[in-house]
Formats: C-alpha cells, sequence, structure tokens
C-alpha cells in the first residue's frame, strides 16, 4: 500500500510509467492532415487562485502552455481569457466576430479578447488556439 507522499516519480520517470523526468507523454490523435496531437480531454488543467486571481493551467510538453485566467473583482464572476504559449510566442486568444467588426468599421487595429465565465467553454476554446496556432477564434 502506498503512503500518501510516495509517488511514483522514482528513477527518473514520470507517472505515464516512463520517458524524462518532466515531460508528459499524452494520449494522441491524428488530425485531417495526419499530424499527431494530444487528445483535448486527456490535457489536465490545475486550479489555483492567489489574492488578484483565478486560473487554471496546463503545461504541455516543451514548455508549451494554456493558462486560463480571470481577475477576483468585485461579488460578481469575472470573465476567463486565455493566454497561449506555443514555442517561442505566446498570445491572447481574441474573439473574431467582434475583431471582424472593428476591422469592418475602419479600426482594424482594435482587437476584443475572447471571453466568458465558463471555464470549460473557454478551455475548448484555448485548446483550438493552441492547436491550430490561430491567434482569432470563432466564438
Amino acid at each position: 500500500m502506498r503512503n500518501r507522499g510516495d509517488v511514483a516519480m522514482r528513477s527518473g520517470q514520470d507517472n505515464h510509467g516512463g520517458g524524462e523526468r518532466g515531460k508528459v507523454s499524452l494520449p494522441q490523435e491524428a488530425d485531417g492532415a495526419g499530424n499527431r496531437r494530444p487528445k483535448p480531454e486527456s490535457l489536465l488543467f490545475v486550479m489555483g487562485e492567489n489574492r488578484i486571481q483565478v486560473y487554471a493551467e496546463c503545461r504541455i510538453c516543451g514548455g508549451d502552455s494554456i493558462s486560463l485566467i480571470a481577475p477576483k473583482t468585485g461579488r460578481q464572476p469575472q470573465p476567463f481569457f486565455a493566454l497561449v504559449t506555443k514555442g517561442n510566442e505566446f498570445w491572447i486568444v481574441l474573439d473574431k466576430a467582434e475583431s471582424d467588426k472593428h476591422r469592418a468599421a475602419g479600426m482594424p487595429g482594435r482587437h476584443t479578447p475572447l471571453a466568458s465565465t465558463d471555464l470549460e467553454y473557454m478551455k475548448e476554446r484555448a485548446v483550438e488556439s493552441y492547436h491550430s496556432g490561430e491567434r482569432e477564434i470563432e466564438p
């Protein structure tokens, strides 16, 4: 019987039974082009909070990460917005519909972050942005 503190991180292996320490081997699927990528449901988001924000963070191999952040202000639930880090790039996921409206109105430099109080919805949109590399996602 294992003690609570006894974690399967011995001899440089991760919890999935092999590989380098600190790297997670995730179940993968092929997209339409034959590229391999982690299944969205296999990504583990860790929840946390501090005095100014609530966040959910997912670390992916190679230093990539997805962070969902909601400020703690007032009594109303604040919307989450997504920050994606992939390779040497990082971006805030933007609302494509709102950005298109601004471009049509002649304000091309104005962008609106995609934001929602629904954490699961934001996870799906952030994972979609991570896999596609697109900064603007349809809501």
